[in-house]
């Protein structure tokens, strides 16, 4: 049974187009919509010339579903500041540990004890290390971000954090500090750099878990800064040479079993679906194409 992989690349490159586009509505970047707009209606036009139906139907499918993503994720960025203290309490889902200070990105957030869908990024000035996964509490104002800023530069690291605000608090402002719990994602990562400081430098483990799975938590700053200022930060990112590898193996094995091409299809389908949930479907999509 022969697979036609084609539909797969189209509704790609359309949900990307379809990403763009809300991008651009959003920072009404007039150019870069007509460019857009050229493009699908030149894909458009294509498939009703050889009627494609079938084609057109995924490529609209794909563009709505790639400017409603978007659009879905940068609603919850219209928020104004809380200049009133406020508490907060949350679970740190990420951490990164410099000399002075630590940066958090927390999840499972309450503020003033209602219930948010969204994440805070929290800068904690001092030397007290915070465990992932612990539930800190604690009160500040907080500042809304702007996915824009002075020069209409789109930045993706708020975007991608799925953090509409941010605050710049002292270790002491922390009132509470909890054991909480690692996500399924969460701790396969942790487990898998655990087992590399068994084998190596907590640099080295660190380093290998963020090029495997895009996850800069135990990355020292140096390196981190090292990358950023060579202009070589996307190399720390999932990619498309990751999903390459993982096929490449898998389908070595299979090749040896000699099985059907579709089950080899649905075989490397959900390896890769749990790989990209390891990664942060979010996080990833975020680095690469925005």
């Amino acid at each position: 049974m022969k697979i036609n992989y084609r539909p797969i690349f189209y509704f790609a490159v359309m949900f990307v187009l379809g990403l763009l586009m809300a991008k651009y509505f959003v920072n009404i970047s007039i150019l870069h919509i007509i460019f857009v707009a050229i493009i699908f209606l030149f894909l458009f036009f294509i498939c009703i010339k050889f009627k494609y139906f079938k084609r057109l139907t995924i490529l609209c499918l794909a563009f709505l579903i790639g400017v409603f993503y978007f659009l879905g994720g940068a609603n919850i960025f219209m928020q104004e500041d809380i200049d009133s203290l406020v508490t907060v309490t949350g679970r740190i889902k990420s951490a990164t540990y410099y000399q002075n200070y630590d940066s958090y990105v927390l999840d499972d957030i309450t503020i003033s004890g209602k219930n948010k869908n969204f994440c805070v990024s929290v800068m904690v000035y001092g030397e007290k290390d915070i465990d992932v996964g612990s539930v800190i509490t604690f009160s500040s104002d907080l500042e809304a971000v702007d996915l824009f800023d002075k020069d209409d530069e789109y930045s993706t690291y708020y975007y991608k954090l799925n953090a509409p605000y941010r605050c710049y608090i002292n270790f002491t402002d922390i009132t509470k500090v909890e054991s909480g719990y690692l996500k399924a994602n969460e701790y396969v990562v942790q487990s898998f750099y655990d087992y590399l400081l068994s084998v190596c430098d907590p640099d080295m483990a660190g380093f290998v878990t963020c090029v495997i799975f895009g996850d800069k938590t135990n990355v020292a700053p140096d390196i981190d800064s090292a990358y950023l200022e060579s202009g070589m930060s996307h190399l720390l990112a999932v990619s498309g040479m990751h999903i390459v590898i993982l096929v490449a193996i898998i389908s070595y094995f299979l090749n040896k079993l000699k099985t059907k091409k579709w089950v080899n299809f649905l075989i490397i389908f959900f390896p890769l679906l749990f790989f990209v949930y390891l990664c942060d479907l979010r996080r990833a999509l975020s680095e690469r194409l925005l």
